[in-house]
């Protein structure tokens, strides 16, 4: 039964704590007060029967809002339904001591000045926790927020906005006082107009104690009156937590400072922080590896030399080309995306041959940040930070991503697919176009990376999203969008690329599984095509000893060994094995997965590489953290020092660790041998032809007559004045005289 006259009206708005609410409610009803009251509560969350379970409280008012407004909005809606002289806002997931809810209300009604009272808050062990402070102005909040509160002198501005020099044992006039429990005037509160709306959570009250301030109010501090908080009940999102509050922060400083300082603040705070300098740093060695000698250890093949052709034709006769490079199968091409790519180079670069390769490389540095972006996404910042500085020094890795070459942007769209993947299972459907767009994109750059299509049929298997009928056309249409040059193709030439890599997959499944009249299968070549993987895998690890390989994959094991419960944490680290599991078993089925195949898995491998050195990191930290610093700096250190793996001595052939200290001359030696070819021939045409292995494949010498043109040289297809080029020494003919020579390349000149 209510009282006709209500003193104070204890507000309280839930949002998914029931259980914390109900015992809040309790607390205040068991603390016998003295005075009359009423419990206006707010409900934010959508679904509960938390309005049936408070009906055995007579002194609750339960009001179920449309949606989960938020702490500010919520209360002011508490407030339009209380009928008592005073408001209690208070959070739910606190509890009363007896008599604290008298002594707020005596002292606010001793001064008709006090128009906001706030008790002591102490948390489950009786510790003082912080409930006033200064208000978050620009100036204090710059250094309070930002990666300056941890250095001399500016710890002064912490003491300063948190009132360290205050006595919490003291009732005293402070200038804010916390959310979470304070009691006010409603004529107060209905002077100044409650809370602002824009705050949905955070600086709320600060705003709110700032306005009564100046409307002549006291803000009262009461350590008398006491309220127990369960510190972090109320949200557990932590991600959630740091973008609302950023967003209120922002907004504060928005409505006090104008929308520039706040901007610049915000900007200030946010990317000046320890995770920033890190990643910055990271970024800086991912560049620094990347382009570092492009002009000079650039690697540069004779089928790179195919694709600079092409995209020099797109401006020279207008030709865009449909498909790219030949695949291991006759009939079937590459997408021609990275002559897409090159060609946008040469836009920007006068056609320089080192162009691309500087493109590719900051897309390369741009996939540094995607490996932290996923990372984070999927795990945490710092596994996001461990796996983002593991891409960025793996040896394969850096050397893939300095390659002007189609699989050098793979990881950066893996990267993006599987970010949008993530995304797709965790129920946001909208995206499915975006994600299957994405895998035309990296089905264009890389047959092999069809395999993504068994993983897709996988996960829906697994987590079997609900799908529309209007999500699949879409689906439909954003592959064909991905994939338009071959759809082009394809009308014209029988559709060879789509049947054909439909009979492809088939046909190696078939003679893996022994379907054969022979009955043999292709499976034993599967010891072969596990050392390829391993070695890709030996590689991009640490392929400076196989023993410390061995050491990281058993502590990889290890640190996840109970992944595969059925629990929802693990759903990050069982979707990044997935990326590599699924594809290494469509390598394997291959029987000779070609060193192309690979980087679609290089990012997973960083990121359980990551993931891994963050739990190991959560047991040591020092250890673990130094243990990662050597293991990056080697790396980094074993790139440089062997310039690459480019032939750049005379000791051709020699072995690094098992890895073929020889990638082929650099671009350096390669551009010096065009140009005596150039200045020996003079205003005459040439022709330039291989010799040795050159002259097995058509395209084996493009890159020499790439780099002719780029020289305005006069290049013909039959000239009597002809170059040959050898590039091993044991393939120049016993008759022939070598013209020139770079210890790398042999040019024979024959009339």
């Amino acid at each position: 039964m209510r009282n006709k006259h209500i003193e104070v009206s204890i507000i309280i708005v839930n949002y998914k704590v029931e259980k914390e609410l109900i015992n809040c409610v309790s607390s205040i009803i068991n603390s016998k007060s003295k005075v009359s009251f009423e419990i206006v509560v707010v409900d934010n969350s959508i679904k509960n029967r938390l309005e049936t379970d408070l009906k055995k409280f007579s002194q609750v008012k339960y009001i179920k809002s449309s949606r989960n407004i938020g702490f500010g909005a919520g209360n002011n809606l508490g407030a339009r339904h209380a009928s008592g002289n005073f408001l209690l806002l208070v959070n739910p997931d606190t509890k009363f001591s007896p008599g604290s809810l008298e002594l707020l209300i005596k002292k606010c009604e001793s001064d008709a000045k006090i128009g906001i009272v706030g008790p002591q808050v102490l948390d489950t062990n009786g510790n003082i926790l912080q409930s006033i402070s200064n208000p978050p102005f620009l100036l204090d909040s710059l250094f309070v927020f930002s990666f300056l509160r941890n250095i001399f002198p500016f710890g002064k501005y912490i003491q300063k906005y948190h009132r360290k020099d205050l006595d919490r044992n003291k009732m005293q006039d402070v200038n804010t006082v916390s959310g979470v429990c304070m009691l006010m005037r409603k004529s107060l509160f209905n002077e100044i107009k409650g809370f602002d709306e824009q705050f949905f959570m955070y600086f709320e009250e600060s705003d709110l104690c700032y306005r009564a301030k100046k409307s002549g109010y006291k803000i009262v501090y009461l350590p008398s009156a006491k309220i127990i908080h369960l510190v972090g009940k109320s949200s557990t999102d932590k991600e959630w937590i740091k973008k609302t509050f950023e967003k209120s922060r922002f907004l504060f400083f928005k409505k006090y400072h104008g929308l520039y300082p706040a901007i610049g603040a915000e900007a200030f705070i946010r990317l000046l922080t320890v995770n920033s300098f890190l990643l910055c740093g990271i970024l800086c060695i991912s560049a620094f590896l990347n382009l570092y000698k492009l002009d000079t250890l650039m690697m540069f093949f004779g089928d790179f030399g195919r694709d600079y052709l092409a995209a020099r034709d797109i401006f020279l006769t207008g030709n865009i080309p449909l498909v790219g490079i030949p695949s291991s199968v006759v009939w079937l091409h590459q997408g021609p995306l990275s002559i897409y790519l090159i060609s946008l180079a040469f836009k920007i670069g006068n056609f320089h041959p080192v162009a691309p390769a500087i493109f590719y490389g900051i897309i390369g540095v741009s996939s540094t940040f995607l490996v932290y972006l996923i990372g984070k996404t999927y795990f945490n910042r710092t596994t996001g930070l461990f796996a983002s500085a593991f891409f960025a020094t793996s040896p394969l890795i850096v050397v893939n991503e300095r390659m002007p070459y189609h699989t050098a942007p793979i990881p950066f769209f893996a990267l993006l697919f599987f970010l949008v993947l993530f995304k797709v299972i965790k129920g946001s459907t909208v995206f499915l176009p975006l994600l299957f767009f994405l895998l035309g994109i990296l089905f264009q750059f890389e047959l092999s990376n069809g395999v993504l299509f068994f993983l897709l049929f996988i996960a829906w298997f697994i987590y079997k999203p609900k799908l529309q009928n209007l999500d699949i056309v879409k689906s439909i249409i954003g592959f064909l969008m991905g994939i338009v040059p071959f759809v082009l193709y394809d009308i014209t030439h029988s559709f060879v690329q789509t049947f054909g890599f439909v009979l492809w997959v088939v046909n190696r499944i078939r003679l893996f599984l022994g379907l054969t009249l022979s009955g043999n299968s292709t499976a034993v070549h599967l010891s072969d095509a596990l050392n390829t993987i391993f070695d890709q895998v030996r590689r991009a690890i640490f392929p400076q000893s196989v023993i410390v390989v061995f050491i990281i994959l058993a502590a990889i094991v290890w640190i996840n060994r109970n992944a595969f419960q059925k629990d929802k944490r693990h759903f990050p680290f069982l979707l990044t094995l997935f990326w590599i599991v699924i594809p290494v078993i469509g390598f394997s089925v291959h029987a000779e997965p070609g060193t192309a195949y690979f980087p679609l898995i290089f990012p997973a491998i960083s990121l359980i590489v990551g993931y891994s050195f963050y739990k190991l990191f959560t047991i040591s930290k020092m250890v673990v953290l130094a243990c990662f610093v050597i293991l990056i700096i080697m790396q980094g250190f074993y790139i440089v020092k062997n310039e690459y793996f480019m032939d750049t001595s005379q000791q051709l052939g020699s072995k690094v660790s098992g890895w073929n200290y020889g990638l082929g001359p650099t671009f350096a030696k390669r551009n010096a041998a065009v140009d005596f070819i150039v200045k020996d021939a003079g205003n005459k045409k040439f022709s330039i032809k291989g010799g040795g292995f050159l002259s097995e494949f058509e395209t084996s010498i493009d890159n020499y007559i790439y780099l002719a043109w780029w020289k305005k040289a006069k290049v013909a297809k039959n000239s009597q004045l002809t170059y040959i080029l050898y590039e091993r020494k044991e393939d120049v003919p016993y008759y022939q005289k070598v013209t020139y020579t770079n210890g790398f390349i042999y040019v024979v000149r024959t009339d």
